[in-house]
């Protein structure tokens, strides 16, 4: 299949249908080999996200020239065979290519294995499904290298011992856990020279910080050493995440821990006060001046605590609105909830975005597109001002009833409002 022949993709696209849609693709193609042989952009290896795939040994992405841009086609190192593939996007297409087929039944025949037929592959699928949803695992526990890792060793083994027993296989979760950490050992005390070099020298800097488990309310630390090997290297390595045990997060708390991390690698008190810190502006942080080192304020926080500042509601209250402006807010999110709710207009009501939460301290809430959106479609929304004021007034008095109610009924006369209010009660 010659490289240079614009018609290869051609004919092979052609097989896939003749509607519109493949004769647009077939353009496409044609004009992705074009700048390519103008050299406006290039074919490169894909790097980085999911590599793991042998598809990758046989295709490279298009990308521009000059700004590295994702084009949205691979091509083919061999046959220089142009396909259209989304980012992300599952590899199955690909993997039916000529060049990726014929690779894979040359190398399987020269290694003696076996082709994985349709049903092997679907009884693996059935049996992960079954775990799924049987012991309530991530969708991603079956995908990356290590997981592929696994499953081959379990294949290796069976090819040299035969059929075996899966439960005599399986270690318990504790000896996991001891192996997990007998490795963290082992990697450590590896580490451990290049560490203290590197910090007698002084040629490093040190990150940490302190972050709250969602389910568990268990706080953790984190310390990262980063610097330049001797080959030029920037090199960053986690020294360690540790459980942060202290009931209080103070700053003389954070520097106990941040020793007793640093004492794992042997390290001279000394050699550690030559570190840079880079950490977040927190109060516990700024009190204590963390193992007397220099502490330099993390970018990308403070643009976090700007970027916050800046667009949190305050600004709407002061700024957009004026003194009314939490006001003109809560209507707006109060007549977009009405018309989702009694769904006045339906068209009207898909259009419309529900005014988000308040934002907090993590995550900033923007409320400017909800208020946009219902200013484009203010015209649509005068109509149902009418009704809207009802149901507001209903929901109003129905609040002031329920207070009455229950005011009323704490104080003993709930029944003898009603009987004023009902008339006569029925004798039971």
């Amino acid at each position: 299949m010659e490289g240079n022949d614009i018609y290869t993709e051609i004919s092979e696209s052609s097989l896939e249908g003749n509607n519109t849609q493949a004769d647009g693709d077939v353009q496409r193609k044609i004009a992705a080999r074009q700048n390519i042989e103008a050299g406006s952009w290039k074919v490169v290896k894909k790097e980085g996200g999911n590599v793991h795939s042998d598809v990758w040994k046989h295709f490279g992405i298009v990308v521009g020239k000059e700004n590295q841009h994702y084009k949205g086609f691979v091509q083919c190192f061999k046959c220089k065979l142009i396909k259209i593939y989304a980012s992300g996007s599952s590899t199955s297409p690909l993997k039916k290519h000529v060049c990726c087929v014929k690779d894979t039944s040359s190398s399987a025949s020269s290694s003696g294995t076996k082709s994985v037929t349709a049903e092997m592959k679907k009884s693996f699928r059935d049996a992960c499904v079954q775990m799924c949803v049987g012991d309530i695992r991530s969708f991603a526990t079956f995908h990356g290298s290590h997981f592929e890792n696994v499953i081959q060793t379990v294949v290796d083994l069976v090819a040299e011992n035969g059929r075996i027993d899966a439960a005599q296989l399986i270690s318990h979760p504790t000896t996991i856990s001891r192996a997990v950490s007998s490795l963290a050992d082992q990697k450590r005390h590896e580490i451990m020279p290049e560490i203290r070099r590197v910090m007698q020298r002084g040629m490093c800097a040190a990150t940490t910080d302190l972050w709250t488990e969602d389910f568990s309310r268990r706080h953790y630390v984190t310390v990262t050493l980063h610097y330049i090997t001797e080959n030029w290297n920037l090199t960053s390595r986690v020294l360690a995440t540790q459980t942060f045990m202290e009931e209080s997060e103070s700053g003389e708390n954070i520097s106990n821990a941040l020793k007793l991390m640093f004492a794992q690698y042997d390290v001279d008190e000394n050699d550690v006060k030559k570190l840079k810190f880079t950490t977040d502006g927190g109060a516990n942080v700024l009190a204590t001046k963390i193992l007397g080192v220099i502490r330099l304020y993390c970018a990308d926080h403070k643009l976090n605590v700007v970027l916050r500042t800046t667009f949190t509601l305050k600004l709407i209250d002061l700024d957009l609105f004026g003194e009314c402006g939490r006001s003109v807010v809560n209507a707006v999110g109060l007549a977009i909830d009405c018309i989702k709710t009694l769904k006045i207009d339906i068209n009207l009501a898909k259009k419309l975005v529900i005014v988000p939460a308040d934002s907090t301290s993590r995550i900033f809430r923007t409320k400017l597109p909800s208020l946009q959106l219902f200013l484009d479609h203010f015209d649509k929304v005068s109509p149902c001002f009418t009704i809207l004021t009802v149901f507001i007034l209903r929901r109003v008095f129905l609040t002031i009833f329920f207070s009455v109610y229950i005011f009323l009924d704490r104080s003993g006369s709930s029944r003898e409002w009603s009987q004023c209010h009902s008339g006569p009660t029925k004798p039971s």
